[in-house]
């Protein structure tokens, strides 16, 4: 008996799915520049997946830095799967692969994970980091920034973890750690008359105050006026659903809504400034009716609580640092934090008034009227 097959002209049912598995695994590669006031230029490559590009958080970070500078790059990175070099290397912490130059490791917090190789530490670093889907979203953008702040600081200069804002062609930071009030209290003040030179990092150099403009984190708490009013429909949207995530999940995940400042408010954005007044922002518990308090802090003092504060706010780094130093004790990277304050001493003014508020869980309109009173009085005439 003979058979006879025949293809089936059945259809094959419809699933998103196998359409997404498609559309993920499908490669691509986007090469951008970017240039920081001509102080640190660097490149980065991304050969993920179309879904990974889209939750690309390097490119919205750092368009405000876009560049048409070719190379010399101070530094590179290649975002994407790897595969590790072979060289002969030391192991610590049955994590850190090291070698002359060299740096390979893995490490992990909450669903993200992320693989990094660098070679050419010392000189002109180049970065390859591979990651998990949720770690995509923060990993690369997190290694950029350290490797942004680590090319400016072998040039002499600082970057400190601070808000800052400007008046009569003068900037006063506000260094505070991570939720310490930095965004709320600059963004408080564009409503007051100044004008905005970053919400969390701002680049020192002899004197001077430069930008860092980067996305601004809103949450509930920080959703002032100046942002209220410019949010779009799908901004509102978005955090509407972050908010009940937040909820949800009893504050495990705490996505903050990243909003450009250039399209909110760019008529109040300044390049560079002197630096006129430092304003420490110790958080603490004061009640909703007490005053706040202030008191001036000397140099060294200043200096130090800097330090600490960016030390703390870059903790998963400084494990890198310091895994690298102790196989390398003499190298640039080794002296991280030794010759970030070096560069502190050479980059704020001789002179420069320096104070510590006790600033508060909350922010009122009247402790906001507090703050420029204090500016006031240690900057304008």
């Amino acid at each position: 008996m003979k058979y006879l097959y025949r293809r089936s002209t059945r259809r094959q049912p419809f699933r998103i799915s196998q359409v997404w598995s498609r559309i993920s695994k499908k490669t691509t590669m986007q090469t951008r520049s970017y240039s920081i006031h001509n102080l640190v230029g660097f490149q980065i490559k991304n050969s993920t997946g179309y879904t990974r590009q889209f939750f690309d958080t390097t490119q919205i970070q750092f368009r405000n830095f876009l560049s048409d500078n070719g190379s010399p790059y101070d530094f590179t990175v290649e975002i994407g799967p790897f595969s590790r070099q072979s060289r002969a290397c030391a192991i610590t912490d049955d994590t850190y692969y090291i070698s002359d130059n060299y740096m390979y490791f893995t490490d992990k917090r909450k669903l993200s994970s992320w693989e990094v190789e660098i070679t050419n530490i010392e000189d002109s670093p180049a970065i390859r980091i591979a990651t998990n889907f949720v770690g995509n979203i923060t990993a690369p953008l997190n290694l950029i920034e350290f490797f942004v702040q680590y090319c400016l600081l072998k040039k002499g200069v600082s970057v400190v973890h601070a808000s800052a804002i400007g008046r009569n062609g003068k900037c006063i930071l506000f260094p505070a750690r991570s939720g310490g009030g930095k965004t709320t209290v600059a963004l408080s003040l564009l409503e007051e008359g100044f004008s905005y030179l970053g919400d969390n990092y701002i680049i020192l150099h002899k004197g001077i105050a430069r930008n860092y403009i980067s996305p601004l984190n809103i949450f509930t708490y920080n959703r002032l006026p100046v942002v209220e009013r410019n949010l779009t429909s799908r901004q509102r949207l978005s955090m509407f659903f972050k908010k009940r995530l937040y909820g949800i999940t009893g504050g495990y995940f705490k996505i903050f809504e990243k909003i450009n400042p250039a399209g909110l408010f760019a008529n109040l954005i300044e390049d560079d400034l002197d630096v006129g007044l430092i304003c420490l922002l110790e958080v603490n518990c004061v009640p909703a009716g007490n005053e706040l308090s202030v008191k001036n802090i000397s140099r060294g003092h200043l200096i130090r609580k800097l330090r600490y504060n960016m030390e703390l706010d870059m903790l998963t780094f400084s494990r890198y640092i310091y895994s690298y130093g102790y196989m390398f004790p003499n190298s640039t990277l080794a002296g991280f934090w030794e010759l970030y304050e070096q560069n502190l001493e050479q980059n704020l003014p001789a002179e420069v008034a320096a104070v510590s508020m006790n600033a508060p869980m909350h922010w009122t309109s009247s402790k906001i009227d507090k703050t420029v009173e204090l500016i006031e009085d240690n900057l304008c005439p």
